[in-house]
């Protein structure tokens, strides 16, 4: 835990982790989102107040207690005094301890003079005396000592033994660790106030040792695999430390992109199709930093991904995040080509709702949407340099669109749907993460699977096509028995793979995917490499238990290069700047909703609870709460009703019956409603009604 974060630090943290659940979060149950609009009795809220916020502030008052306190700067003055009278004997004193008993510090201090850092180091202690109840006016210094440190390359290690020498230093003198309860004292408060110090003035040289750990790990990686000799490699290393040393950063050279980025697709445990990582076009475009031509790189993407008819997998890398750079270059959309969402005028959407706050935020930057609107309009491309403020907006030309209208060979109800979906799917909110060099800016496709377009076609939080399919087909979505989802689910499959394969696009059926996968682990295995994989990604959404990949075991781990998902550069800025009280929309609706309802369910099996959520999602924006039966109390309610009017103006109670139409049994909690005649006459009739 860092003891420089405030407590609004720690509040922040958990405003943007809810909000985020909320609002990034796209397959968020039902149920989770009523749990996080509770609020602050949310037990997302319990656990962050129990377990990282209460904690992290005990600690900050615990801090501040201490280095308020005027007691403890008196006892550190006193420790100091006898030291302050021979300044220059004393640090001499303790650089002879440091390299008596580390000598390896010897080649770090041989090129400085001791006895100007002799003369100057109780000098310095004595500032940390002075500002000891207001230590931020140290800051500066301290973090200019640790760039004299890092560009003189002392190891991080070396500053735990630099506080030992200075404690056995100090033992020299009379009121210091005497065994009396001041002399104890005062080892606390200078091993406190060191710590501290330390924190904050090995920071740069954690961060370059960090760096340059990484950078020789995937230099020697590149070495192994690619065959480089040990003086290239010894030399490499060099030039790396030099860089580092030099700017705080470095460069690789275009063998180490090309082949980081390849590896980043092999080591990727969310994608099935990786077995081709080795032949994947890599474009080093690290010198374009113009967004204009950016753009036209990306589109020069588009066209090589399907130069050659068939579709390749490619990426272009652009210029890379300089650390202590939050962003770096940054797309605002997750793919090149995305289809807009919007809100119509009835509360209803049409889209692609993934794209639903993309879509706002492109209209407010000034696009303006085609038209009539359609469910298909191509959203523009907005590319943002973080560091220097300036963002800019393009339209995909027509001809770069590149999309299958999809039929059905059996059913042409189905064509006429007029759905479609774009062929190269090249995703721009990866980073691509290299010997400890992150490219926030890395354009990249592979190919689609046709059960990933039958999931965007199908989802409800995507275009949502389920019923408007089942009706083209022929299929009841009404018969629960019929395994009706399945069945579009499977004629959407066949729907989509004819289609690609009727234009030419370059499209793998889920059969073919999972067998490639396997071969790939199994090529892994056999050059001595473990193959991370995620189950729940890599196993087909429909018919994986009939494959072998079913009972394959797999471990899911992260390892460097890496590609990773990012957090949409909009919402990083819109959650940042979030109130806590804005974040639960049950709270703000309590003030504008005209109408509050009450759906009772009762339940043993999960059908008239499934119901009474899907009765709430259909019933927005009015407040709607659910509750099971056994949590209310009928009679307490009816009793509000003819009190004060309750809280609710209607109240909706749905049971079903119980296995093959038998009744319900008590556990379901829905007794005191199993007689129209027993509920009080606002609360039947009309106002209630029984599902047999």
């Amino acid at each position: 835990m860092h003891r420089d974060r405030r407590p609004r630090h720690w509040q922040e943290a958990r405003a943007i982790f809810v909000v985020a659940m909320q609002k990034a979060n796209p397959y968020l149950e039902e149920a989770d989102l009523e749990v996080l609009e509770t609020g602050f009795d949310s037990c997302t809220y319990k656990f962050w107040n129990q377990r990282i916020v209460l904690p992290a502030l005990q600690v900050i008052k615990e801090q501040d207690d201490f280095f308020e306190s005027e007691t403890n700067r008196s006892m550190l003055k006193a420790t100091i005094q006898p030291l302050q009278v021979d300044k220059k004997g004393a640090g001499m004193l303790f650089y002879k301890k440091l390299l008596d008993k580390h000598p390896s510090l010897f080649p770090h201090f041989g090129t400085t003079d001791i006895n100007f850092l002799a003369g100057h180091l109780f000098d310095a202690i004595g500032l940390l005396v002075e500002v000891f109840n207001d230590f931020g006016s140290a800051l500066a210094g301290l973090n200019h000592l640790g760039k004299v440190h890092d560009r003189v390359m002392i190891p991080v290690w070396t500053y735990p033994a630099i506080v030992e020498m200075l404690h056995d230093t100090f033992l020299e003198t009379p009121n210091y660790g005497n065994g009396t309860p001041d002399g104890d004292m005062a080892v606390k408060v200078w091993r406190k106030l060191m710590e501290r110090a330390v924190l904050v003035t090995s920071r740069i040289s954690f961060v370059s040792e960090r760096l340059l750990r990484k950078a020789f790990e995937w230099s020697e990686q590149v070495a192994y695999e690619l065959k480089w000799c040990e003086s290239d490699l010894a030399k490499r290393k060099y030039d790396i430390e030099s860089e580092v040393r030099s700017t705080g950063t470095y460069s690789h050279t275009e063998e180490e992109v090309v082949h980081g980025a390849r590896v980043a697709w092999r080591n990727s445990a969310k994608c099935v199709g990786r077995i081709a990582w080795n032949t994947m076009l890599v474009r080093d475009r690290r010198h374009v930093t113009d967004l204009d031509h950016m753009f036209a790189e990306c589109i020069e993407h588009q066209r090589l991904a399907t130069a050659d008819g068939s579709l390749k997998a490619v990426m272009t890398v652009f210029k890379a995040r300089k650390p202590g750079t939050r962003l770096g270059f940054r797309f605002w959309g997750a793919q090149l080509i995305r289809f807009a969402a919007y809100e119509m005028p009835d509360g209803s959407f049409i889209g692609d709702k993934a794209n639903l706050s993309y879509t706002k935020e492109c209209i407010e930057f000034g696009w303006k949407p085609p038209e009539p609107r359609t469910e298909f309009d191509v959203l523009p491309v907005v590319i943002e340099n973080t560091i220097s403020g300036t963002t800019k907006m393009f339209e995909v030309p027509k001809e770069y669109h590149k999309v299958t209208m999809i039929e059905h060979p059996k059913y042409p109800e189905f064509g006429k749907l007029g759905l479609r979906w774009c062929v190269v799917p090249t995703v721009t909110c990866f980073s691509l993460t290299v010997g400890g060099l992150q490219y926030t800016c890395c354009p990249f496709n592979g190919w689609f699977m046709e059960s990933e377009i039958t999931r965007d076609l199908l989802e409800p939080g995507r275009m949502d096509k389920l019923e408007a399919i089942a009706k083209a087909i022929g299929v009841d979505s009404s018969d629960e028995d019929d395994f009706w989802r399945e069945r579009v689910a499977l004629e959407t499959n066949k729907a989509v793979v004819h289609s690609f394969r009727r234009d030419g696009n370059s499209i793998v059926d889920h059969v073919t995917a999972q067998a490639q996968f396997l071969a790939h682990d199994l090529r892994e295995k056999r050059e001595g490499r473990e193959c991370p994989a995620q189950w729940s990604w890599v196993v087909p959404s429909f018919g994986g238990s009939t494959m072998p990949i079913w009972h394959h075991e797999m471990r899911d781990f992260y390892i460097e290069p890496q590609y990773q998902y990012q957090a949409e550069v909009t919402a990083l800025r819109a959650f940042s700047s979030v109130p806590e009280t804005a974040l639960f929309s049950s709270q703000a609706s309590n003030q504008f909703s005209f109408e509050k309802l009450l759906i009772l369910y009762g339940s043993v099996t999960g059908t008239a609870e499934g119901y009474a959520y899907k009765a709430k999602k259909m019933l927005r924006p009015l407040h709607v709460d659910v509750k099971g039966c056994e949590k209310v109390d009928v009679k307490a309610l009816w009793k509000e009703f003819t009190s004060n009017g309750g809280p609710y103006t209607a109240v909706l109670a749905i049971t079903s019956t119980f296995g093959e139409g038998g009744k319900l049994p008590r556990e379901s909690g829905f007794a005191p409603f199993a007689s129209v005649d027993s509920i009080p006459p606002p609360l039947s009739c009309r106002s209630s009604c029984q599902c047999g």
